[in-house]
Parts: C-alpha cells; structure tokens; sequence
C-alpha cells in the first residue's frame, strides 16, 4: 500500500470556507449543470446536518424529486492528481502521539445518508470551482463494494483540535469512480 501523510487539516476553518457565498454560488452553478437549471438548492448550515448525516445541501427538482448532497472541495494544489479522496475511518487519540486510542469510526464515506458526493477543485484565489466530479454514494458505502476501495491507495490526514484524530482515506481516480459510480458527471472549467 502506497502511504502519504498530508498535514494540517482545520474542520472548522474548513467549514467556514465552505459556507463563503461566492464559493456557495459555485456549487449552485454545479449543482444547475448535473441537475437541471429549475431546481431548488437548500444549503445546510448547521453541524448536526452536516457532521451527523453528512448532507451539506438539498437539492430539489422540477418534478419534487429531492436529493441529499455531501460537496468537499479540494485545494488547487491537489488538481494535477487525478484522485478524490474516499474518507474510510477516523480515529481519535487521547494523547498527541497517538498511543491512547479512544475510538474508532467510520468516515463519511460509510456514515453519510447523501445520494450524491460532488467533488470540487478551486481555482489558485480559492474562488471559482474549475474542475467537478459528482457521483451517487452507491455503490461506494454498499458493504460488499469495500474490497474494492481496499485496493486503493491510503492517505492520512491529522488534526489536534478540538481532538487528536487520525483520518484515513482512499485516492480514486476519476476513471475508476466513472467505471464504478452508479451516476457519475464531471465538469472543467465550465465545461461537461
């Protein structure tokens, strides 16, 4: 298995970033493209929606369809790699060296109750989504698909605030999710 540490990463600054209008208004633009343009989008802004159903917006059709969307951006850095990340479990530590496990759980990828993931790469000014991958969370979370996420390729991610917590996730090129997604859809640079 092919291990990477990537440091640093801050939920909450995150999340705030997440919320900027101008960054909001680029995920209704991707939204409009996969879904249509007379939908209705109904951002989720509180924690609960977020970190307990991993449903960060709610999408509704013309027709009253709704659907339930986790966005996660990915830093522009990251954009010459041709991988999303499948966040598979975290851990959380009592003590900074990580020796003192206090538990484990599964990552969004398992824990989120959305239909659809959609993936977006900012631009360097960190405010234009330039590239989009969306896909439905089937087969992905479905137990009997794990064997095949296992084979990816590992990455870590560590935070200390507010807990010590070890993130592990699975790099998925864009291919693979379009051979595997159920739906699949990507965008660059505006274009389908």
């Amino acid at each position: 298995m092919n291990e990477m540490k990537i440091e640093g990463r801050d939920f909450e600054k995150d999340l705030k970033s997440s919320q900027d209008p101008l960054i909001l208004k680029e995920w209704e633009i991707i939204f409009k493209k996969i879904w249509g343009e007379d939908i209705i989008i109904k951002f989720q802004d509180n924690k609960i929606a977020q970190l307990e159903f991993g449903t960060d917006a709610i999408v509704q059709q013309k027709t009253g369809r709704k659907f339930s969307v986790e966005y996660k951006t990915k830093r522009y850095a990251l954009k010459k790699f041709n991988q999303w990340p499948l966040e598979i479990k975290h851990h959380l530590y009592l003590d900074e060296d990580r020796r003192y496990q206090i538990k484990s759980k599964e990552g969004w990828l398992y824990r989120s109750t959305a239909d659809y993931i959609v993936f977006g790469t900012l631009n360097e000014e960190k405010n234009k989504i330039i590239e989009a991958c969306a896909i439905t969370l089937s087969p992905f979370k479905d137990e009997d698909f794990k064997k095949n996420i296992s084979k990816l390729d590992a990455r870590f991610s560590y935070t200390n605030d507010p807990f010590v917590q070890t993130t592990i996730f699975k790099l998925a090129s864009t291919d693979w999710l379009k051979e595997h997604a159920n739906k699949f859809f990507y965008f660059k640079n505006g274009s389908s």
